[in-house]
């Protein structure tokens, strides 16, 4: 009877054992699938955090691309960079008007095309002066690169006269960019 009760009581305990095994085993597994659960709750943040940055870069990127091409002129597209510097020696005579207009020959320097001008405007006060320079500065496409500023009285025409001394300058290359319509 004591080796019957003594092999009940050893089987009792050895599946209390491997029970309690299963448990530890199945604790620890808990345990590691807990730390695999936060790392990719983790990486999954870390994902949606870099997915807004990526599309708030994107925006960003789509927004200075419409700026520059809001720089650029509306005929961009059709027009070589020759005739681009050449109408805008046509604009600067449609908006000053009585102006005297030299030009060299246009060069090409450093991936640069430059269009040295001279231009002799008359005027009768400070501010229509200023109003004719800060066109001149306001131009975009091309740029409009002041070198010098002379004013001097003029004798032939009764008044003074302001020389100013520049260059249009642009990259001698079309800017290829997305998003252009042409």
């Amino acid at each position: 009877m004591t080796y019957e009760r003594l092999k009940k009581i050893l089987s009792y305990y050895l599946l209390t054992g491997i029970v309690l095994g299963g448990l530890v085993i199945a604790i620890a597994l808990m345990g590691k699938y807990e730390e695999n659960l936060a790392h990719s709750v983790d990486s999954f943040e870390k994902i949606r955090i870099n997915s807004i940055r990526m599309a708030k870069a994107t925006e960003e990127k789509e927004r200075i691309i419409r700026d520059i091409n809001g720089l650029l002129p509306a005929r961009y597209d059709s027009t070589s960079n020759e005739e681009l510097l050449l109408s805008a020696i046509d604009s600067i005579k449609a908006n000053i008007r009585g102006c005297d207009i030299t030009v060299v020959n246009i060069e090409k320097k450093g991936g640069e095309l430059t269009l040295p001008v001279s231009i002799r405007i008359s005027f009768d006060s400070y501010g229509m002066l200023v109003d004719r320079v800060g066109y001149l500065q306001g131009l975009t496409y091309p740029y409009f690169r002041v070198e010098s500023i002379l004013i001097e009285r003029s004798e032939e025409m009764g008044g003074l006269i302001c020389k100013i001394t520049g260059a249009f300058t642009m990259p001698a290359e079309k800017v290829e960019s997305e998003g252009r319509n042409g």
